[in-house]
């Protein structure tokens, strides 16, 4: 959420701008950039050029210009922060865009403020003036308020610049212990060439080649150098020449990704690169080294497992898999599956006895990783982000393997995360027949582009779409039901196919979209079932099956041709489950297309949730 960058030196004007575009996924409500200036015969000043939109839609870096205005010309600005917004504190504005400008200090922030009405009245009442409804604006004075007139007064030999920075960055500290809850902070005075940052629960990630900081490693994607994600509580400076710390923060060093990795290549959206690239990355996940994490899991007296979002479809498959090996071994323990956000550990009396699990892509969702910085239970950790926040909490930790995933809506990850829980559970997975699974459902994208556009333009009529699954199953239907919401902005609802005659078949009627997963064997028949009582009311149904069931689809064509659309598998148990999530992403994938939707920039969303 939100994309922060700053950088020093002669590049860091086109650095900054590069590093918004490359950012652009974690948010689009508004864009922003400001640069320190050398003005002649009046020392230094700020110039910030802010507006809604993306990123894209704004910057030229061959003319280092934003919005037709050029910010300065190249190797005379050496000192540029930016900001890409998902909107959090305050609405979708350009008073309320990034960068802000109190007193002394220029500051771009991602992150939430819990308190920021109480330091807001405080500052008020030293006659600070806002302009924003943010709290970024808040810190910014705060910052300002503590450290901006530092070295005023003070005596020569204590008034150098270095002496000034000492003293700013323990200022700093002081003032940012008022603050409640968490920030990342990239930030300059007008009267130095530093670049001042402080991190607390938010991701942040310092190049010492580049000369730069930035949210997220796509910032510095394509350059031949390396970064270092910067541990809760670190405070510092940057110049074109020095790091400089407020103590001494470990730090581990990672290879920036490369352009291609980030980069659409081939296709017009990411999440379309994304689907495609899972024909070969899935083997990651085969190939994970998963003993540690094994015998952890086996150890645990209890397990708790934890995510949001896709992850939590994942881990509901997890802990499903999980559940039923302990059954199998006669090894009983309780496996409680938590959203992130639900997820309170002081109110379970001993629970640093048992194992936390935790799934998250990126390794930064705050709803996942605050509760975990509340127990001192062992967590092992499935995440993509090795130098994640989640990843450096972990006891153990799992890789997910999916490379670097730039859709909103995640896809790669999903599958590996998948494939992950199969084998933690036990399962010994084929690699030709995952592949043969999903290269089989890429081959039908013609296939699900068609039947997406029919579910889409019954959905208009009707206003309703069920979508339901059997077993297994039930955790792609759910996946179905959150990515068509992400990209295609469709109201959905999930249930498991037995649940239907429960009370919601009451809602189906004359052209109701019902969309059904269907698994082999008695169950398969059983949601065929379901099925059923949805067409015999009326309903447009969608159905993927198995090749297995193909007598009894048979059947239901005859009865039920016109109002019954089906795709078939050929694939079996695990392996099924595989080629329904794929095709699955490419209805949504393509739903979007049909509306006239980006499925990259899905919204009131954005990449990363590291707010709460």
């Amino acid at each position: 959420m939100c994309g922060i960058a700053g950088f020093v030196g002669e590049l860091a004007l086109k650095r900054v701008l590069r590093a918004l575009l490359l950012m652009e996924y974690r948010g689009y409500d508004s864009v922003g950039v400001g640069v320190k200036l050398d003005l002649e015969g009046s020392g230094s000043g700020f110039k910030v050029l802010k507006t809604l939109g993306a990123p894209s839609e704004h910057i030229n870096i061959d003319k280092l210009a934003f919005n037709g205005e050029q910010l300065g010309e190249e190797g005379k600005v050496k000192l540029a922060i930016g900001h890409t917004r998902w909107a959090t504190h305050g609405g979708v504005s350009e008073k309320n865009a990034h960068p802000f400008i109190q007193g002394h200090v220029m500051l771009v922030h991602n992150g939430v403020t819990k308190n920021f009405l109480q330091l807001k009245e405080k500052l008020l009442d030293k006659d600070r003036i806002f302009t924003s409804e943010t709290d970024s604006e808040v810190l910014a004075a705060l910052i300002d308020e503590a450290a901006g007139n530092i070295a005023s007064g003070e005596k020569k030999d204590e008034g150098s610049e270095e002496g000034r920075s000492k003293r700013r960055l323990k200022a700093i500290k002081e003032a940012l212990e008022e603050v409640k809850g968490d920030y990342a902070l990239v930030f300059m005075f007008d009267d130095e060439g530093k670049l001042y940052f402080a991190v607390k629960g938010q991701p942040l990630l310092l190049s010492k080649e580049l000369r730069g900081l930035a949210s997220d490693p796509a910032a510095f994607a394509g350059e031949k150098a390396s970064y270092a994600p910067l541990p809760s509580g670190t405070i510092g400076w940057l110049s074109e020449d020095k790091v400089e710390f407020l103590g001494a923060p470990k730090l581990t060093f990672i290879s920036a990704p490369s352009l291609e990795e980030v980069g659409k290549g081939r296709f017009p959206y990411f999440m379309r690169k994304e689907i495609e690239e899972q024909a070969t990355l899935f083997k990651r996940a085969l190939d994970a080294n998963i003993k540690a994490a094994k015998e952890l899991i086996e150890a645990a007296p209890a397990i708790f497992i934890v995510a949001a979002g896709t992850s939590y479809n994942a881990a509901r498959l997890l802990q499903h898999l999980l559940y039923k090996k302990t059954f199998e071994e006669e090894h009983w323990k309780p496996i409680i599956l938590k959203y992130g956000h639900e997820f309170y550990p002081k109110e379970w009396k001993h629970i640093d006895k048992a194992l936390v699990v935790a799934l998250s892509q990126s390794g930064e969702t705050l709803d996942v990783i605050s509760p975990l910085e509340e127990t001192n239970a062992p967590i092992l950790a499935i995440v993509n982000r090795l130098g994640s926040t989640l990843a450096r909490l972990a006891s153990v930790v799992v890789p997910i393997g999916a490379e670097s995933e730039i859709g909103v809506a995640a896809t790669k990850s999903f599958l590996n995360q998948l494939i992950l829980s199969y084998r933690l559970a036990g399962h010994e997975l084929d690699g030709e027949q995952i592949q043969k699974a999903v290269k089989g459902a890429l081959s039908l994208e013609e296939h699900a582009a068609n039947l997406s556009e029919k579910i889409v333009n019954a959905a208009k009529r009707s206003g309703h779409i069920f979508v339901l699954g059997k077993a297994e199953m039930k955790y792609i239907a759910a996946e179905l039901k959150l990515k068509m919401q992400e990209v295609a902005y469709l109201s959905m609802e999930f249930l498991p196919t037995g649940e239907l005659k429960h009370g919601p078949l009451a809602a189906v009627s004359e052209g109701t979209v019902v969309v059904v997963l269907v698994p082999e064997g008695e169950k398969g028949r059983d949601a065929l079932g379901e099925a059923v009582k949805a067409l015999g009311r009326g309903a447009y149904v969608f159905l993927a099956y198995p090749s297995s069931l193909e007598e009894d689809v048979a059947d239901l064509k005859k009865n039920y041709g016109q109002r019954l659309e089906v795709v078939r598998f050929s694939d079996t148990m695990p392996y099924l489950l595989f080629s329904y999530t794929v095709f699955a992403q490419l209805l949504a994938y393509h739903a979007a297309l049909h509306l006239g939707k980006n499925p990259d920039k899905p919204r009131n969303l954005a990449k990363s949730v590291t707010v709460r």
